[in-house]
C-alpha cells in the first residue's frame, strides 16, 4: 500500500499525529439494536493547528 504525503488543508502543516477514539466514541451499525462490537476511531491531527485531517475506522475489514 502506497503512503501519501499528508497535509492538514486548513493550516498547511505535515506534523501530523494520530490518536483512538474508544469507548463512548465507537461507531456502530445504523440498524443495530444491541451496542456490542463497536468499531474504534483514528483521527489523524494536525499538531500546528488541531484540525481533524481524517478520520477513519481502525479495522476496516471487520465492517459488515
Amino acid at each position: 500500500m502506497e503512503m501519501r504525503k499528508e497535509q492538514c488543508p486548513w493550516c498547511g502543516g505535515e506534523d501530523l499525529t494520530r490518536y483512538k477514539q474508544a469507548g463512548y466514541g465507537q461507531v456502530f451499525p445504523e440498524k443495530s439494536i444491541l451496542r456490542l462490537g463497536g468499531k474504534t476511531l483514528i483521527h489523524v491531527i494536525c499538531r500546528r493547528c488541531g484540525t481533524v485531517v481524517r478520520s477513519y475506522v481502525e479495522d476496516p475489514d471487520t465492517l459488515k
